[in-house]
């Protein structure tokens, strides 16, 4: 309790003695001292409340490193025949380099194709996608762990030594 509380206390109850004492028919006491007053000492002051902030997350485990790349079952330019030319292509005689990269997945097949240099014509860019996505296969790439894992892989399709099949 503080000192303001105790004091109070103290008040009411002499105040409640005063009151019996007169339903009693009791004398009154005029001179009577005040009540005591006893300081109570205040508790020490509590330190400064501070938070510990958590422990840094641990790093996570270094990533597997790849050991070994995919590799193309066959010749990614033996996949595409004469057969294989677009129409549209050979009726302008359009020809030339397609580059491109192969996203490899662990199971060694390909499941994205983009275009990474145009041959000049949407239609050999295409179909080389298109032809790659389908046919080709892979022995997926391998992590230092041991495991299978996506990859991607870079290469090239020419398509202008066709004309010279075509001409026979």
């Amino acid at each position: 309790m503080t000192a303001t509380q105790l004091l109070l206390t103290a008040l009411a109850a002499s105040a409640a003695a005063q009151g019996q004492d007169e339903a009693q028919g009791g004398v009154m006491v005029q001179d009577s001292p005040p009540p005591r007053i006893i300081a109570v000492p205040s508790s020490p002051p509590s330190p400064p409340f501070r938070a510990v902030p958590p422990p840094p997350p641990a790093p996570p485990p270094p990533m597997p490193v790849i050991v070994a790349p995919p590799r193309a079952r066959a010749p990614l330019q033996a996949l595409i025949s004469v057969n294989d030319y677009p129409m549209s292509a050979l009726a302008k005689r359009e020809q030339g380099r397609v580059e491109f990269r192969l996203d490899v997945g662990a199971n060694g097949r390909v499941h994205g194709c983009a275009i990474t240099r145009s041959s000049g014509s949407s239609a050999l860019d295409a179909t080389t996608c298109r032809i790659l996505r389908s046919r080709a296969r892979s022995t997926p790439a391998r992590n230092s762990n041991g495991m299978p894992v996506g990859y991607p892989v870079e290469d090239a399709v020419e398509w202008a030594n066709f004309f010279s099949e075509l001409a026979q």
